[in-house]
């Protein structure tokens, strides 16, 4: 039930094809070195990512900017050098884009789309593209198609309004704890389950957005209150529940409330035959919610909505106002209506 949001770039020139992982939490962008000690794993590096790393020297374009590059990917430091090169995504060049480049540690290719620490000298694809002036401003609409291979797109620079339905609510962002940097962080103010509140007076609660967590992380109290309401007693050490299978095909709904904004899904799209006990692995046997404990992501904040949640909305983040957009998605087949994200505030077209 992983559910990454990749893609293919080229990067240098003549370009080298690259597949990038898409990352909201950060606004960093690096490759591996196809000389990394990742890409060392793999016999003639062909599969360092499919492609075989980013190489430097054979690029007429690549530029060497310092050797400070360092970056905390869930595990070991990430260290290596700052390039700038030509990065081309779709039908949009950057001449001159930074990209760290990674000698060591095992990590993907990584497009940060996010906001930076303080002080950070990396510069996110949205930015770079309305830098470059391919589009009017830092935001970008994200989306997936209906089925279990999911598909989807990310629009930079614009929304597509055939992919929605009723109202796209816009959320401000906000900072959440003191020590958390800044990110794609919300008010989220209620969880419902068959219009019964769940856990009510944990709420008001900061809820991070990360296309990089498979599942949605929740504190303790929010999964407890919604295990009981299950008829399950105790939460295992994992944080995951398991949960009948049955529950699947019910009527029961979970509603995720965001002020006046309010989205119900059938709990079944939530749940999932991953277990992260058995690390991840699939259980055909048995079925487990896709709400689970935040013990391993509170550094992003209290709760952090991965790809379950996002796969089942239609999303806009707007770095130059500070703002997420979310509406229902809508999932009959219809032919596109994109519109272009302007710049300044209310830039975000049919947005209220």
């Amino acid at each position: 039930d992983h559910v990454f949001f990749h893609t293919n770039i080229t990067v240098g020139t003549p370009p080298q094809e690259m597949q990038v992982y898409f990352n909201l939490i950060g606004n960093e962008c690096w490759m591996h070195a196809a000389n990394s000690t990742s890409c060392q794993f793999y016999k003639d590096h062909e599969d360092c990512d499919g492609y075989g790393g980013y190489n430097t020297s054979t690029s007429e374009t690549a530029e060497f900017i310092s050797s400070d590059f360092e970056v905390n990917d869930r595990g070991p430091n990430v260290t290596g050098a700052f390039f700038k090169d030509t990065l081309t995504i779709g039908n949009a060049k950057i001449n001159s884009m930074t990209l760290g480049v990674s000698y060591n540690g095992i990590t993907s290719n990584t497009v940060g789309l996010g906001y930076g620490e303080p002080g950070s000298s990396s510069v996110s694809l949205p930015q770079a593209l309305a830098d470059a002036k391919v589009t009017n401003s830092p935001a970008f609409s994200l989306w997936t198609d209906y089925g279990y291979n999911y598909g989807g797109m990310i629009l930079f620079g614009g929304v597509d309004k055939a992919k929605y339905v009723d109202t796209l609510h816009t959320l401000p962002i906000v900072p959440g704890s003191s020590n958390l940097h800044k990110a794609f962080r919300v008010n989220m103010t209620g969880l419902q389950i068959n219009k019964t509140a769940i856990a009510p007076d944990s709420f008001t609660l900061d809820a991070a957005f990360d296309i990089q967590a498979s599942l949605s992380h929740f504190p303790e109290s929010v999964v407890s209150y919604l295990a009981k309401q299950l008829n399950v007693q105790k939460i295992p050490e994992s944080g995951q529940i398991m949960l009948p299978c049955s529950l699947i095909s019910s009527k029961t709904n979970l509603t995720f409330e965001f002020g006046s904004a309010k989205f119900e899904f059938p709990i079944g799209s939530l749940m999932t035959q991953t277990s992260v006990e058995e690390a991840y692995t699939t259980d055909y046997e048995n079925c487990y919610s896709g709400i689970v404990v935040n013990r391993k992501l509170k550094d992003e904040g209290s709760i952090v909505l991965g790809t379950n949640f996002i796969n089942i909305v239609y999303t806009v983040f707007d770095l130059a106002n500070d703002e997420v957009s979310l509406a229902n998605r809508r999932w009959d087949s219809v032919s596109n209506n994109i519109v272009e994200i302007t710049s300044g505030s209310n830039a975000v077209p049919g947005a209220t």
